[in-house]
Order: structure tokens, then sequence, then C-alpha cells
């Protein structure tokens, strides 16, 4: 029995500390509201009741901080980043917590010591997942989440560009399939000008901060569009094809770009999105041409003329903002692929 209690307490360490925590910080805000309404401050009066709440926040919210800090979360970040986070989230709850308040006493005339006691629960619970998602942060769990939204988002937007383009169809006889934002503008640049084709983005479409730059960029080209929520690091080749056969079904493109079978400088997602493209043409009745990026070995030979690097390297910094590291051309290996761009013809049968 006793093992068995160790065992839970163990295992729920930071929760149950988060209780005992939490119900002193309670305590807190409890008698310092009580204390400031018997003592000096009338409940009956709106405003007074609400700065009764304001004097109990900060009492409660201070001692908080420097218990779930050191007790608790055991955080040994920058103390000043999670004071601002903190007291950022409990602003927050204050202003839940107001708004039940105004509820339960203004409106509906409950006794403001019950409603206060009852409000204390909701905030409890809220304030916990503030603290464990956004303040003492754990790194992989705020990445999940992050991905789970963004992996959502992308999928709502996927659906309604397939219905789109089943209501109103594409104009271009061109597609380009791309495996990251900004692979577009990098290797594609004179071809997306040129050509106007319909541009798909294979994967990284989950990614809160780089689909709306992939968003604004295809604007700015003046393309329709489309992107696929899958992780760019999921050897899903299967759903790859999968995805290129579903484009390339929407009708006959006489043209295909996408990336070399080299992934250009031997990047592997570039090698995948290239194989499930050539896959997902075998067994078609694709009669047309298949354009890659030349070798790297090649690529000086193709010089672009300095209106078209000026336009690249202005994308870079104003749209594609978050990878404008490519611009510095320090990556290991990397050719100049900023001011060098050419297309050649794949022989994919």
């Amino acid at each position: 029995m006793f093992k068995l209690i160790k065992d839970i307490i163990k295992k729920y360490r930071e929760q149950i500390l988060y209780i005992i925590i939490g119900g002193l910080t309670t305590v807190v805000s409890l008698l310092s509201y009580y204390i400031s309404t018997r003592l000096f401050l009338n409940p009956e009066n709106p405003l007074q009741l609400q700065i009764a709440n304001v004097i109990s926040w900060i009492c409660a919210v201070t001692f908080a901080f420097f218990t779930n800090r050191s007790i608790v979360f055991k955080s040994h970040n920058k103390i000043i980043v999670e004071l601002i986070r903190f007291y950022s989230s409990r602003l927050f709850t204050l202003f839940v917590e107001m708004g039940f308040m105004a509820l339960f006493v203004t409106a509906l005339g409950i006794d403001d010591r019950f409603s206060k006691l009852a409000v204390q629960f909701i905030i409890f619970i809220l304030n916990y997942i503030l603290s464990k998602l956004l303040v003492f942060k754990d790194d992989t769990i705020l990445h999940l989440l992050y991905t789970y939204i963004g992996y959502f988002y992308c999928k709502i937007r996927l659906i309604f560009w397939v219905i789109r383009d089943k209501i109103s169809g594409i104009k271009s006889d061109s597609v380009l399939f791309v495996a990251h934002p900004d692979d577009d503008t990098l290797f594609f640049h004179t071809f997306i000008k040129e050509n106007k084709p319909y541009v798909c983005l294979m994967t990284t479409g989950y990614s809160l901060r780089r689909l709306p730059c992939f968003f604004r960029v295809m604007k700015q080209y003046g393309v329709k569009y489309r992107a696929y929520p899958l992780d760019a690091r999921e050897k899903r080749s299967d759903v790859l094809t999968k995805n290129a056969k579903s484009v390339l079904s929407i009708k006959d493109f006489k043209t295909v770009a996408t990336h070399n079978e080299f992934g250009e400088y031997g990047h592997e997602e570039h090698k995948r999105v290239h194989l499930a493209v050539i896959n997902a043409l075998k067994g078609t009745k694709f009669n047309g041409k298949v354009l890659c990026p030349v070798e790297k070995d090649k690529l000086t030979d193709y010089p672009l003329g300095k209106k078209s690097i000026k336009e690249k390297e202005d994308i870079f910094n104003k749209l594609y903002y978050t990878e404008s590291w490519v611009l510095t051309e320090q990556e290991a290996g990397t050719p100049p692929w900023v001011k060098n761009e050419h297309l050649e013809e794949f022989d994919y049968k």
C-alpha cells in the first residue's frame, strides 16, 4: 500500500504539487479579497468589486509565480522571460475571472463570497494549462500542439482548394511540385514567372510559421496553389505519390516541374518529392515534358541577370524572411542557387 502511494506521488508529482501550491494560492487570493472587501471596499459597488479582484490577483499571482517556478515546475529558464509570460497568462485569466464575477454577482445577484469560491475552480484549471504550455513550457508538448493546430488549419484549407479547383478549374498547363516553402523561388523563380504554373507544396504545410509566407509569395507570383500538411521528416513516399496523383488527375498538364533526382544539393525531402512525382506519372497518359533543376555541378553555367537576382533577393528578404539565410550561401556544399538557375528536361519513362 505504501509503495503504491509512493509510486502515485512519484508519477504525479508535478500535478500534486501544483494542487497544493494552487490551494495555497487560492487561500492568498481569497484572504486578500475578503480582507479588502471587509475593511475598505464595498463589493456591492461594481467598481470597488473589481478593485478588490485586482488586489487579490496581484497578491496571488506574485505568490504563485515564485512557488510554481521553484517548487512545481523547477524551471531554470530566464526569470524575466518567464515572469512576463506568467503575468501575461494570469492577466488573461484575471479578465476571465472579472467576467464571471460580474456575471454572478452584478448580473445574477449571487453572493460574492460563494461566487468568488466557485470561480476559483475554473481559474485554477485554466492557470495550470497556461503555465504548463506557455510559461514553464515543455517544448515537446508545445511543438506537438503547434503541429496539430497547423495540421488541421492546412487540412481545412486543402478542402477549400480542392473544391475551388473542381469548380473553377486550372487554366495553367504547367504544374510545379516543391518540397518546402522557398524551394519555389530558389530553384524555379524564372519558370514560375514565365509559365504561371499551378504550384503544389508537398510537405511542411502544417507550419504556421512558413505557410503564411508561402501564401504571400504565391500571391505575388499571381499563381494558384495548394499545400499538403505532411511533415517533411516523415518518410511517407506512398502519401506523397498519392497526393501527386491527385493533382495530376485534375487536368492534362503539358509540363511538370519538380526537384531533380539528386535533391539539388542532396536534400532527402527533395529527392522524395522527385521520386513521388515520377512514380505518379508512370502509368498515366501524360505525354508532356518533365523539367528539373540542372545538377549542381552545371549550375554556374546558367547565371541569372541582375534583375532576376534582385527579384529573388527581395522575395527572401521581404516575404520568405524566415529562410533569408539562403542569401548568405553558407550551407556546406550548396552552390549559389540564388544567382544561378536553369531547368532541363528529365526522361521519366
